[in-house]
Order: C-alpha cells, then structure tokens, then sequence
C-alpha cells in the first residue's frame, strides 16, 4: 500500500521501477546492465583505494622527508663551520711575517727604517683586508640565523 502510494506519487520513481521490471524481462539486457554496474563499482573501489594509497605514503614520506632535511641543514653547517676554520689556519700569520722587536732594534740606517715601515703598513693594510672579509662573513651568518 505505501509503495504503490510512492510510486503513484512520484513519476521519477515510477519509471525507475517500469525500467527496472523491463530489464528483468530481457535477460541479455539485465546482464549488461549488471555488467556495466559491476564495473562502475569496481573503478569506483580502484580510486577509493589509490587515494589511500597515496594517502598513507604521504604521511609515511613526511617523517623520512624532515629527517633527511634536518641532517641536510647539519651537514652543511659543519661543512661552513669547518671551511671556516681552515680559512683561519689558513690566513694566520707565518713566523716571517711576525714583527719581532729585536727586528726593529736591528735596523740602523733611515732606509732600512723607511723599507720596513712600508713592509708593516702593507701587512697592517692585509691584516685590515682580512678583517673585513670576516666581518662580512660574520654578518652572513647572523643574516642567515635570523632568517
């Protein structure tokens, strides 16, 4: 009673219910019908489960992603670390470069004086260069840590 109700109130639903009473009369009609259901379904399941699947990599990626962007950052910190160190090995004074007082004390003539003066002013003005190319250096680093 309260289907047929349904049915007589509702065109759509009347003519799902005739469609459906003659496909069970054509077997060959009512067997692609359930065919083509059966695949509709089954792509249907297909990309239900590709989005899992790509879901669960996804989250298993991540972890592995951070740790090897973690270990990225710490190498290349102890790589400039490191370069910076022999850097500063590097440019550190030789004993020849050394002043020395008894040097000074040695020196008797004007000319002598005047070529070791300019031998200090040119290795103070290499000194000065150096200095400012640390300090740059130093101003990178700090730019980059507050970045």
């Amino acid at each position: 009673m309260f289907m047929s109700n349904l049915i007589g109130e509702n065109q759509s639903l009347a003519r799902i219910v005739q469609t459906a009473d003659w496909v069970t009369h054509h077997p060959i009609i009512s067997l692609v019908v359930v065919l083509l259901s059966l695949a509709v379904i089954a792509s249907i399941i297909k990309a239900i489960i590709r989005l899992i699947e790509t879901a669960s990599w996804s989250i298993l990626k991540f972890p592995l992603q951070l740790l090897a962007a973690i270990l990225k950052f710490i190498l290349l910190s102890l790589m400039e670390t490191i370069g910076l160190v022999f850097k500063q090995i590097k440019s550190s004074p030789s004993e020849s470069d050394v002043i020395t007082i008894t040097d000074v004390q040695t020196v008797p003539s004007y000319e002598a004086k005047q070529k070791r003066l300019s031998e200090i002013s040119q290795r103070l003005a290499t000194i000065q260069q150096e200095q400012q190319l640390l300090l740059k250096e130093i101003a990178e680093l700090i730019d980059k840590d507050s970045n």
